[in-house]
């Protein structure tokens, strides 16, 4: 008997492997790991309570929340060992 191909799963926001996280399933095919779910839920707190159904603007995002494309390695959380003058 052949094995079956499956397509390998990834989050749709850090493109992080099913075997390097947990995921969620969402609708068609979307999913999200507990990183982002994590760094979502960060970000929420950190805002605060807003208007229901009002959408939220981010002003600054720091390098420690940016997402890197599917493929990439994420953003080192330490500081800049040579930060610009």
């Amino acid at each position: 008997m052949q094995a079956v191909d499956r397509p390998v799963r990834r989050c749709s926001f850090c493109g992080k492997k099913q075997g390097e996280v947990r995921l969620v399933a969402g609708p068609s095919d979307v999913y999200i790991c507990h990183l982002c779910v994590a760094l979502c839920s960060e970000i929420l707190e950190h805002e605060g309570p807003g208007e229901p159904g009002a959408p939220r603007i981010r002003t600054e995002i720091t390098s420690s929340q940016a997402t890197p494309a599917a493929g990439e390695r994420a953003v080192s959380r330490q500081p800049d060992a040579n930060p610009p003058l």
